[in-house]
Order: structure tokens, then C-alpha cells, then sequence
């Protein structure tokens, strides 16, 4: 497809949902006080990955929640800098931290996949590994049941490590204020899975 049928499909999709905003009365009135402010109960952290709808697995409206993306749901200074704002300026009080199966980034760390001409995806992917360090130590190979594994592990890692680089976050966290949630969805079946511990699984090596 060309730009400009690219393009024309965006515009078409936003006059259709323009259409069925004046239609629905109710939803037009939320859209019109969104205008005026914002006051969301949730952070979403997840991948960028184009089958997981955040506000759509949720059923969320508009307003309900922030959502930050990007492959493997790698912390950056620009992340921890939009939960600070969720959380310090907007009291939201629960983040949740989002795997999903089959993900392509931590599939690409695992197997340090490497592609000619890209300059921070390789960055990513090593950071993504770093975070898989220790189970990924004691195997030799990856199989189906490893990799929800390790996708689970690194959603943990991920969730454990956002106090470590925001002491408002930390402080918020201590006092039991503010929940972070690790959780995984499969895309198969739309089931998202919360969870706060993870057994121990032996590798496919045994």
C-alpha cells in the first residue's frame, strides 16, 4: 500500500468515529468533559504489539487509564517520567505492567536477533536479555512453555525494577499506596493473566 492510501484510510476510520460520536449521546457528553481535564484510574504499561488493544482487553473508555507502549516494555527515562507524572501530578494509584504471549522482542532477545542497518533496536534487545539473565543461564534451549516463561519473568523484572529509578514511585510504593501489577495476556483466547510471584520452571534442558 502507497502513503496515500495509508493515509486516507486513517482520515476514513476518524470520520466514522466522528459519525458514531454524534450519535451517542452519552459518549459524546464523556468525550466533551475529557476536553476540560483528565482524572485516570490506571497506568498500562505493554508492548507495542499491534494485536494487544489496551482500552479494547479492558473494555476502558476514553480517560480511564494512560497507556505507555513500546517492544518488550523496556523502562526508559521518558517512561519513568510519564509514570512520575501519573502518579505524583494525577494520583493514579495502579500500574500495570503487561506481557503477552508470543512476543516478538523477547523471542528477538533470546535468539539476539540482529538485522543490518538498525542502530537501537540491538540496544533494546540486549536490555531485554539482560533482564533474562538468570533463567536464561540455566538452559540451553527455549520451547513454547519456556517462552511464556520467560516472557512472564521479564514482565516481573520490569514491574519490580520501575521503584528502583523513581524514589517518588518508591515512596508511594513502600507505604502501599500505589500497586504495581505484573499481568499477561494471551492473545488466543483474550485472557489477561495478573500474577505476582512465578513458580519455578525447569528448562526444556531439564
Amino acid at each position: 500500500m502507497g502513503h496515500r492510501h495509508l493515509r486516507a484510510r486513517l482520515e476514513e476510520g476518524n470520520a466514522r468515529f466522528r459519525e458514531r460520536l454524534q450519535s451517542d449521546v452519552q459518549r459524546l457528553l464523556i468525550q466533551r468533559q475529557l476536553a476540560l481535564g483528565q482524572s485516570p484510574s490506571f497506568v498500562v504499561l505493554s508492548c507495542m504489539d499491534s494485536r494487544v488493544p489496551v482500552e479494547e482487553i479492558f473494555s476502558l473508555q476514553p480517560g480511564e487509564a494512560f497507556v505507555l507502549r513500546n517492544a518488550g516494555h523496556v523502562l526508559s527515562d521518558a517512561i519513568i517520567a510519564s509514570l512520575e507524572f501519573a502518579v505524583v501530578q494525577l494520583h493514579v494509584r495502579y500500574i500495570l505492567v503487561m506481557g503477552h504471549s508470543n512476543c516478538g522482542a523477547v523471542q528477538g532477545a533470546i535468539h539476539a536477533t540482529t538485522a543490518t542497518g538498525l542502530s537501537a533496536l540491538p540496544h533494546l534487545l540486549r536490555r531485554i536479555r539482560n533482564s533474562l539473565k538468570e533463567p536464561l543461564s540455566q538452559w540451553d534451549t527455549v520451547d513454547d512453555r519456556a517462552l511464556e516463561y520467560l516472557i512472564k519473568y521479564h514482565v516481573l523484572q520490569t514491574a519490580r525494577a520501575i521503584p528502583t529509578q523513581s524514589r517518588a514511585i518508591d515512596e508511594l510504593h513502600k507505604k502501599d499506596y500505589l500497586k504495581i501489577q505484573p499481568a499477561f495476556y494471551h492473545i488466543d483466547s483474550g485472557t489477561v493473566e495478573f500474577y505476582d510471584h512465578l513458580p519455578q520452571l525447569n528448562g526444556p534442558s531439564g
